[in-house]
């Protein structure tokens, strides 16, 4: 049996179940979201009681620069996280997202 945890827009309360573990997940409702959900893993890596859930505004932008490659069309980032270059970079704005996501969850294995 799987355990969940209960995500919740900031804005308007709507709710989210999503597996217990830890990592970054998308919440897309009112406005774009990333949840950072950490705390401490049991052997079966879901979340032991008392884990945190911080919700940060998730921002996009269709760079398109004058390059050849497509690779870095997209970029997301955290809202006031972009000037430490902690973002995710993408073909499609999907792609950038899942970056990020990536980049997040490594973030907090270091």
């Amino acid at each position: 049996m799987t355990d969940y945890i209960t995500l919740e827009c900031p804005e308007c309360g709507r709710q989210k179940e999503v597996s217990n573990t830890r990592g970054a997940r998308k919440l897309f409702c009112c406005s774009d979201y990333v949840a950072i959900v950490n705390g401490v893993e049991e052997p079966n890596f879901m979340l032991k009681p008392g884990h945190t859930v911080t919700y940060k505004k998730l921002i996009t932008h269709h760079v398109n620069p004058p390059i050849p490659i497509r690779t870095h069309d997209w970029q997301a980032y955290l809202d006031g996280e972009e000037e430490r270059g902690h973002c995710g970079w993408g073909e499609t704005r999907k792609d950038a997202i899942l970056d990020l996501l990536c980049e997040i969850d490594d973030r907090m294995e270091g």
